[in-house]
């Protein structure tokens, strides 16, 4: 197997350090596919025929995250590495791998470059098939995340599922109920940003996996009365979160948004999305106002959104938006050319909820063009606005 790049330099040195200490280890997982399928190299694991001791005496600068379990992030040449051990006493490398989840991932590299591929996991790659390691239905009882992590790999690499695999992926005595939030989140979100993710979507709803979700995120019922989106169409991560959620939780959506273990500000934006497509079914009525309160960036977000629900395509719409952004004056108030210690300079012992107010009626006056962005003005305005309402 041909192997290049300062990543298999380090961790093929690795492998030579180990053995020189008596210890076999083996690069394992994605690091060989991703070299198959000539990807950039993001994580490398690998595995040991030794004792969690042995890798603390080898390794002193190894963390071990969990004690639960033997997994060590060894930094070294560069790199990071990811290793776990096994005791030979116990187990072989064969039986390592054929314990993996699929059978791309259940390959191996010797010190020597050698590939080690009891699964047919090569094979499988240039059929571009995504096959569970024999037998399927034990892989996902193993670990139930595998059914989503299938999808994953399915919108990833734009490869087929195996009729097995899939028919495994479906079993219902597979669920998820007991999996946290948390993975599911990030096996979902890597399927949305996957190349194929409108296939695998459609496949993950096919499956009715989302049925075996835990209670908190569980759908009743998946939106039927909107065609299958193409994921293609939407540009951000916010607009394909909203459109997964419009499809599980349809008119429940904001609700269930919160359920979901993410980064505040993105549940924020998500939940500010559906907000106003749900509060206008029938499309936006953009005006410069509106796309001043949502930011011209935001207000593209949500009117992609809305036109995939309402079936109703329009590209002017889009450029109509573009054009009023374009004629604002501000975009927002930090355009203003005064802030509130420019306010307070000029009228010391200003009440500090006064200061918002003005800045609120500045940005109004500006916005609908009653007054030019300029400080003088801006500052004389607030002297007129106060004389007429202390």
């Amino acid at each position: 197997m041909y192997l290049k790049g300062s990543a298999w330099s380090a961790a093929l040195e690795t492998l030579e350090f180990l053995e020189k200490n008596k210890v076999k280890g083996y690069v394992t997982g994605g690091a060989v596919r991703d070299t198959m399928l000539s990807r950039e190299i993001r994580d490398i694991d690998i595995v040991l025929e030794a004792s969690p001791d042995m890798v603390l005496h080898l390794f002193p600068q190894a963390v071990q995250p969990s004690s639960s379990f033997p997994v060590f992030i060894v930094p070294r040449h560069g790199c990071v590495f990811e290793i776990t051990t096994f005791h030979p006493d116990q187990q072989s490398l064969r039986m390592n791998l054929e314990r993996r989840d699929f059978t791309m991932n259940a390959m191996a590299v010797d010190r020597r470059g050698n590939l080690i591929d009891p699964c047919g996991g090569q094979s499988d790659i240039n059929r571009q098939l995504i096959r569970s390691v024999y037998p399927p239905l034990d892989r996902m009882k193993e670990d139930p995340l595998r059914r989503l992590r299938a999808f994953r790999f399915v919108s990833e690499f734009d490869f087929s599922l195996e009729e097995s695999t899939w028919q495994a992926v479906c079993a219902d005595e597979c669920g998820l109920q007991n999996t946290a939030e948390e993975r599911i989140q990030r096996e979902i979100e890597k399927m949305l940003e996957g190349r194929a993710g409108s296939r695998a979507l459609e496949l993950l709803l096919a499956s009715g996996i989302v049925n075996d979700f835990p209670v908190s995120i569980k759908p009743r019922y998946i939106l039927t009365n909107h065609k299958s989106p193409e994921l293609a169409d939407f540009s951000t991560m916010e607009e394909k979160w909203v459109v997964f959620f419009f499809l599980l939780y349809s008119e429940k959506a904001g609700q269930f948004v919160n359920r979901w273990p993410m980064k505040k500000s993105l549940r924020t934006r998500i939940r500010h999305i559906i907000h106003v497509c749900t509060a206008n079914p029938d499309g936006v009525n953009w005006d410069t106002e509106m796309v001043y309160q949502n930011g011209w960036r935001t207000a593209i977000q949500i009117e992609t959104v809305s036109q995939w629900l309402t079936g109703v395509p329009n590209s002017r719409r889009l450029e109509h938006i573009i054009n009023l952004a374009h004629s604002l004056p501000i975009t927002s108030r930090n355009d203003l050319k005064v802030d509130g210690a420019d306010i307070v300079r000029q009228h010391p012992g200003l009440p500090g909820r006064w200061i918002g107010h003005l800045l609120t009626y500045l940005e109004e006056e500006v916005l609908q063009g009653r007054t030019a962005n300029k400080r003088e003005e801006l500052l004389s305005l607030v002297k007129e606005k106060l004389s007429h309402e202390r």
